[in-house]
């Protein structure tokens, strides 16, 4: 079971494959000690249909880079961090990295400026949707690799940040 952390939420998920006759496709998900079956679906645009106990139906798709996965459906484009743990047992700081496939369209900020715990750095368009990187912590913008118009691979460095005067 991992743990994911959507916003300020945390959600311990984890998920099997149901086997046997008539299971394809049928998934068992536990969240957070709550089990659900799902029934899901790949679909030829590279969507997934995703069927829900209650009948709802919910259309997304979901690209996973790194330590995140992005999931766009229902109108909405969410990023789950999985939550790891440094060596002192605190949760890790997020990267300044390309999360998914993308275009630069806007730069906010330029090498050396001090900025705040989740300040908007820079805007990355990917999925016909415009995604904002934040800093994980206060710091000095130290490099910033790309330029608007850039075309960028998930991983790749986007804007790199030093540690804050005290």
């Amino acid at each position: 079971m991992k743990t994911w952390k959507v916003g300020t939420q945390q959600f311990k998920i984890a998920g099997r494959a149901l086997q046997g006759p008539g299971n394809d496709g049928r998934f068992l998900v536990d969240i957070d000690g709550r089990e659900i079956e799902v029934l899901a679906t790949a679909m030829a645009d590279g969507r997934v249909d995703i069927r829900l106990p209650d009948g709802r139906r919910v259309l997304a798709s979901a690209v996973a880079t790194g330590t995140s996965v992005w999931v766009s459906g229902l109108g909405a484009n969410i990023e789950a961090r999985e939550v790891t743990r440094s060596a002192g047992g605190h949760e890790a700081q997020g990267s300044l990295e390309a999360p998914m496939p993308g275009k630069v369209v806007q730069i906010r900020v330029a090498v050396g400026d001090l900025v705040e715990k989740g300040a908007t750095l820079m805007t990355v368009e990917a999925m016909k949707m415009e995604h904002a990187l934040k800093a994980p912590k206060r710091g000095i913008v130290v490099s910033i690799p790309v330029a608007v118009g850039d075309l960028v691979s998930p991983g790749r460095p986007l804007v790199t940040l030093g540690d804050a005067p005290e």
